[in-house]
C-alpha cells in the first residue's frame, strides 16, 4: 500500500491489468430461403385445349344439313339451266312449250348431276388417302394433311349422299312439273322484259302538244336561216 502512494506520489501511474480479449461472436449467416418447388410443366404454360370429340349424333345432323343445302343449290342451278334451254329453243328453234320434251330433259340434267357427285366422291377418297400419307409442311390451302382426312371423308359421305338424293328425284314428278313451271316464268319474264325495251325504243320520244301550231315557224327558220346558208356558201367558195 504504501508502496502504491509512493509510486503516485511520484508521479508514476501504476500499470494497468491487462484486458481480456474481446471474443466476438460470428454474425448469424443469412439461410438463403429455399427455393419453391418447380411447379409442373402442365401448370406453368396453357395446356392446349383438347380436341371436342365429334359424336357420330353430331356428325350425321352436320351431313344431313350440308345435303339439303346441296339439293337447293342443286334445283337453283338446274332451274336456271331449264330456263335459259326454254329461251335458247323458242329464239334458235322456233319451238313451242313442250312440258314433255322439258320434263324428260329435266331427268336427264338430274341423272347427270347425281353421277357428277359421284365422281366428286371418289375424288374426296383419293385426296383422303394421299393427305394420310403427306408429310412435311403445307405449300398451300389445299395441301391436305393427316388431321383433314376426317372434313374428307364428310365431304365425300356428303356428295354420296347428294348423288343418291339427286338420282331419286328423276322419279319425283311434283320436282319436275315445280322446276319446269319456275323456269317458265322465268324465261316469260326474261323475254318479256327485252320485249317491252324494244318496244319503248321503237316508239321513241312522245310527240310535243304543240307540234301542229309550231310548224309555220319551224318552216319559216328553215328557210330563212339554214337554205339561206347553203345558198350563200358556195358564193363564198369562189
Amino acid at each position: 500500500m504504501r508502496k502504491s502512494l509512493r509510486s503516485a506520489w511520484a508521479g508514476e501511474v501504476p500499470p494497468r491489468a491487462p484486458r481480456a480479449p474481446a471474443i466476438r461472436t460470428p454474425a448469424p449467416r443469412e439461410v438463403p430461403p429455399e427455393p419453391a418447388a418447380a411447379a409442373p410443366a402442365a401448370s406453368r404454360q396453357k395446356a392446349a385445349a383438347p380436341e371436342e370429340p365429334v359424336s357420330d349424333a353430331t356428325e350425321r345432323g352436320t351431313v344431313e344439313r350440308a345435303t339439303q343445302e346441296g339439293l337447293l343449290i342443286a334445283k337453283s342451278a338446274l332451274t336456271m339451266d331449264v330456263k335459259n334451254h326454254i329461251i335458247l329453243r323458242a329464239l334458235r328453234d322456233d319451238a313451242r312449250f313442250d312440258r314433255d320434251e322439258l320434263a324428260e330433259y329435266v331427268r336427264t340434267e338430274l341423272g347427270l348431276l347425281s353421277e357428277r357427285h359421284v365422281g366428286y366422291a371418289r375424288r374426296m377418297d383419293h385426296i383422303g388417302e394421299v393427305a394420310g400419307k403427306a408429310r412435311g409442311p403445307q405449300s398451300h390451302g389445299h395441301d391436305y394433311r393427316k388431321g383433314d382426312q376426317r372434313a374428307l371423308r364428310n365431304r365425300a359421305v356428303v356428295y354420296r349422299s347428294l348423288a343418291v338424293q339427286l338420282e331419286r328425284l328423276r322419279c319425283d314428278d311434283d320436282l319436275v312439273s315445280d322446276v319446269i313451271e319456275t323456269a317458265r316464268l322465268k324465261a316469260w319474264e326474261e323475254i318479256g322484259s327485252v320485249i317491252k325495251t324494244r318496244l319503248d325504243w321503237y316508239r321513241g320520244t312522245p310527240p310535243d302538244p304543240d307540234y301542229a301550231s309550231q310548224r309555220g315557224i319551224r318552216i319559216a327558220d328553215l328557210k330563212m336561216i339554214d337554205i339561206f346558208a347553203l345558198t350563200v356558201a358556195p358564193k363564198r367558195r369562189r
